[in-house]
């Protein structure tokens, strides 16, 4: 019987094939950010139609927020964006508000605000997105406490922590009668609200809001660590030593990433260093820098806590280790020179 024979491929068809496949690999992601881009232009095309009264503004609006969820990446072209601009800043001129539409119509044309936030928001326009939630604040008779939620997190993003208090203040007064927000979105509101404290220094506050994050949000791990470690770091420094060791021990049980769980070991790597239990304190960098071997922050932090407990091997070896990340790393190799004299 005839054996068949193996197709051969000349070097020029192969050639070819692996051109294809390239310029495959350079189009695709080309055609899917353009994609997003159309995706959120149409959302914010459809917004402007909303808020100036379109026909079927509902159905407008509804779409808009469609387009709004299903865009992640994108950024609006600039003809866009002026004239969202344009809607925000005219939004307290007077025949807005004595409209003689519907109060379902106005309903939807103000709540089209949210949205707008959200398209800024996506845009990384802080300024935008500011003018939009202030624009619905001051049209809506009763907003929604979402509002201020947003608000809120723009200013802790901002570092605008007085602001950022009393936003998430006021959502959380609307939410008392409106019971808007899930556990979680309070557990949230009162991380950031009790960060906001800690940065001003009023530490009381803070330490009164950390204990209601873990108690509101319903999962391990951020911000239900952070809250107890940051709680634990202010007793600590209070020099209250068993309520620090409560709180980092509920810290250690609430972390659940390895990069929460070596940062959870640090801290208490610097809890034992300041109760003077040496050893302890070397057995929690030894942890953190297993559990995070390449993050050369925690790395740098580790050897200075090695030397400042007097465990020089130790810190030697963290500088060992971050040297062979960066070998360029020059504050390692000068510390690394002068350890091992």
């Amino acid at each position: 019987m005839q054996q068949l024979k193996r197709p051969r491929f000349e070097l020029q068809e192969i050639l070819f094939i692996i051109g294809l496949a390239v310029l495959l690999l350079i189009l695709l992601p080309l055609f899917v950010n353009g994609y997003q881009r159309n995706a959120l232009n149409l959302a914010g095309t459809r917004l402007i139609a909303c808020m100036s009264l379109p026909t079927n503004r509902d159905k407008c609006k509804v779409e808009a927020d469609i387009v709004l969820e299903r865009s992640h990446f994108a950024s609006l072209e600039e003809s866009i964006v002026p004239r969202l601009a344009q809607v925000v800043l005219g939004m307290e001129v007077a025949p807005f508000k004595q409209t003689s539409s519907s109060a379902d119509d106005r309903r939807i044309r103000v709540s089209s605000f949210l949205s707008l936030a959200d398209l800024f928001a996506k845009r990384g326009d802080d300024a935008g997105q500011e003018r939009a939630i202030l624009a619905y604040l001051r049209l809506e008779e009763q907003p929604m406490a979402v509002a201020y939620y947003k608000l809120g997190e723009l200013y802790f993003r901002q570092k605008k922590y007085p602001e950022t208090i009393r936003a998430f203040q006021t959502a959380l007064q609307i939410d008392q009668n409106t019971h808007e927000f899930a556990n979680w979105r309070l557990g949230v509101i009162y991380f950031y609200s009790a960060e906001a404290y800690r940065y001003q220094g009023q530490f009381e506050q803070a330490l009164r809001n950390y204990p209601l994050v873990i108690q509101y949000f319903p999962e391990k791990g951020w911000p239900v660590y952070a809250a107890a470690l940051n709680a634990a770091d202010i007793y600590l420094q209070q020099e209250n030593i068993s309520q620090a060791l409560s709180f980092y021990l509920q810290a250690e049980g609430l972390a659940i990433e390895p990069e929460e769980q070596a940062n959870v070991c640090l801290r208490f790597a610097d809890y034992y260093k300041h109760i003077g239990d040496n050893k302890q304190a070397s057995i929690q960098l030894e942890k953190a820098a297993a559990l995070q071997p390449d993050n050369q922050n925690l790395l740098v932090t580790a050897a200075r806590i090695f030397e400042e407990i007097g465990n020089i091997p130790g810190a030697i070896q963290a500088y060992q280790r971050l040297l062979q990340i960066d070998p360029n790393m020059t504050y390692a190799q000068q510390n690394l020179e002068r350890l091992s004299k």
